[in-house]
């Protein structure tokens, strides 16, 4: 007996020792190989899912409307709303998912209605409005869709043009989202898990609302480097004059990019823009308030240096650059298919 609790006490050491080796795989039916593994292993670690009690995961079936409630407060860690009863005829106090349900519904994640339909399978449309809403996401009712499937007028068009544009979920193909479609339970965990990392770092993934084209729109630069190297030669230039520095402005940037990109793809070099109209009606559109506003644009030049220098050999760029009414600057730059780049400077006073 002695000699067995010796063996029992030496295992239980090699357990608590090498932990990886009692837990070799983490579901019997997922592979340590799958893409989306990493997702599992974090999200069980921190007690948002837990698999069958056969030991699988089931990475492939649907998963219903009660489910991912019970993930998604497991996720928001919000406080029990023991005081707030949902208006719901089809689910009871002693479901399982009921109080991870009232929780959202009082946080206005779920409408409250006559039905809440728990059993029923999740949509990839009805997912979309659950992640917005849980993250608090901002989006445009207005909004064009990039797939042929969701209509203008879809109600939940908003919140798939939303998580497409920013990456956080993808269509079924290039042109079709499905948005009847039923929601797998490792879909349902990925784009989750995707929104939160956006919401911490929504940097990452740039977008800005186009009201003109009633789109999500890309602001990442072709040139990072070049909007910093632009304000340091605009500023250098002002300090010779004894005039102060401008200061980026974040959003203007964002038009002057939008200005830059329109440029490229409209295959023009005018500061009036078939879509946006001129600079100060662009920025109004925008809803950029201003007091003063101008506009330098170039285009064919290699380099800051050159585009700067070009500048201050043209009166009226000059007269831009070395304005003492303005206090902001904003800059954009896009690359067309020969390679050239599009320079656009806006300048503001608020």
């Amino acid at each position: 007996m002695e000699k067995f609790n010796r063996f029992l006490w030496l295992a239980l050491f090699m357990v608590l020792l090498f932990p990886g080796i009692a837990q070799a795989s983490l579901f019997t039916d997922v592979s340590e190989d799958e893409w989306y593994y990493p997702v599992l292993v974090s999200n069980q670690k921190n007690e948002v899912i837990t698999g069958y009690p056969d030991g699988t995961f089931r990475p492939n079936n649907s998963i219903s409307r009660a489910q991912v409630a019970q993930i998604i407060n497991r996720v928001l860690k919000l406080p029990d709303s023991t005081d707030y009863k949902p208006s719901f005829t089809d689910i009871t106090s002693d479901h399982p998912a009921y109080k991870d349900i009232a929780t959202l519904t009082k946080a206005g994640i779920f409408n409250d209605g006559l039905n809440f339909n728990p059993n029923d399978t999740l949509t990839r449309a009805q997912l979309s409005k659950i992640i917005v809403l849980m993250n608090d996401f901002q989006v445009e009712k207005k909004v064009k869709v990039p797939f042929t499937d969701v209509r203008e007028g879809h109600w939940a068009a908003p919140y798939i043009a939303f998580l497409a544009k920013t990456g956080i979920t993808t269509g079924k193909t290039k042109t079709s989202f499905a948005p009847s479609s039923a929601v797998t339970r490792i879909q349902a965990l990925v784009i989750l898990d995707r929104s939160m990392e956006y919401k911490k770092n929504p940097e990452k993934n740039e977008t800005i609302y186009d009201p003109y084209e009633k789109e999500y729109k890309s602001i990442e630069q072709a040139n990072v480097s070049f909007v910093s190297e632009t304000i340091k030669l605009v500023n250098a230039e002002r300090k010779k004059q004894g005039l102060t520095a401008l200061v980026e402005d974040k959003t203007l940037s964002q038009i002057a990019f939008i200005k830059a990109e329109d440029m490229v793809e409209h295959n023009y070099f005018e500061h009036t823009s078939p879509i946006y109209g001129a600079p100060w009606d662009m920025a109004d559109g925008f809803g950029y308030f201003y007091k003063t506003f101008g506009e330098n644009i170039a285009h064919g030049y290699e380099g800051s240096d050159e585009v700067v220098t070009a500048w201050m050999n043209s009166p009226g760029h000059r007269a831009n650059i070395l304005n003492n009414k303005y206090t902001k600057i904003g800059v954009g730059i896009a690359l067309n298919d020969n390679n050239q780049y599009y320079y656009v400077h806006m300048f503001s006073s608020k």
